[in-house]
């Protein structure tokens, strides 16, 4: 049952109007080699990542399919679908899959409930929630919202409202953004349709899900030379075309007779009736 939106404000009244530092809201845990739960990459990291590898995938496109689809600062957009992370109930979250944390310890924390996030879809609506009140653009917020395969239901929150952290959670997101605009040297992309929304929310996913990799799991260690590698180790290569073979060179045996029939009558690309 969804806890109602006063009695959600009346408990995050109770909580400090501050926040975490950038630097200390974490994205991810991680195991350590003295198999602990530890903390990982911070938000900035990880979202930084993603807006890289998205840069990279759109780099290995071809020409025509990234100018239909994908228009100048789409990798913005992936960068930011993880801007509602640093929010006081998914640090909390967060906080407390580490080792040794102690419950609501954490400035800014005392009173986040983790619980509370199946009543906005949890980081992905807060993602959603702070981009609508930014005015970043068109299909954008709904594009990060979705970056998880659902879009998520806000149920008339929005990005200031205490259970989000107020105003001061707010504008460490609106700070990140701003950030990640910088690092990236990119603005919102004008995005023109459905289908351009639709190909931005799936380049998202998987930027995410290849940023959430184990080339990007310690948080020591340089993440940006290792971006090509886990592009590459995901698939996303350029074939080898070795000009000259024939069916046999290709496939090891010889052609059946129809499919050679084929072969000495396709001289040119199009479909070919039996």
């Amino acid at each position: 049952m969804r806890l109602p939106r006063a009695k959600q404000n009346d408990e995050a009244a109770r909580q400090p109007n501050k926040s975490l530092p950038i630097e200390a809201c974490l994205a991810k845990t991680r195991v350590s080699e003295n198999k602990k739960s530890v903390s990982g990459r911070n938000v900035l990291d990880h979202c930084s990542i993603v807006g890289e590898v998205a840069r990279e995938l759109l780099s290995r496109m071809p020409v025509f399919l990234r100018s239909a689809l994908f228009p100048d600062g789409t990798e913005l957009v992936a960068a930011i679908h993880d801007i509602g992370k640093v929010s006081p109930s998914f640090q909390e979250k967060i906080y407390r899959g580490t080792d040794g944390y102690i419950w609501n310890t954490l400035d800014g924390l005392s009173f986040s409930n983790p619980e509370h996030e199946k009543n906005w879809g949890g980081h992905a609506g807060v993602s959603m929630a702070a981009a609508r009140a930014r005015r970043i653009g068109k299909y954008i917020p709904e594009i990060i919202g979705q970056h998880h395969g659902y879009s998520p239901e806000l149920n008339g929150l929005v990005a200031e409202d205490e259970v989000f952290g107020g105003n001061a959670w707010q504008k460490m997101r609106e700070e990140l953004l701003c950030i990640l605009k910088d690092s990236l040297k990119k603005e919102f992309p004008a995005i023109e349709n459905a289908l351009q929304a639709k190909a931005i929310a799936g380049l998202t996913t998987v930027a995410d899900w290849i940023g959430s990799g184990s080339f990007f799991d310690d948080p020591d260690e340089q993440w940006l030379p290792r971006i090509k590698h886990a592009v590459d180790s995901a698939g996303f290569v350029q074939p080898d075309v070795i000009n000259g073979l024939g069916f046999s060179d290709i496939f090891a045996f010889h052609p059946r007779e129809i499919q050679q029939v084929l072969i000495e009558q396709a001289t040119k690309p199009g479909v070919y009736p039996e």
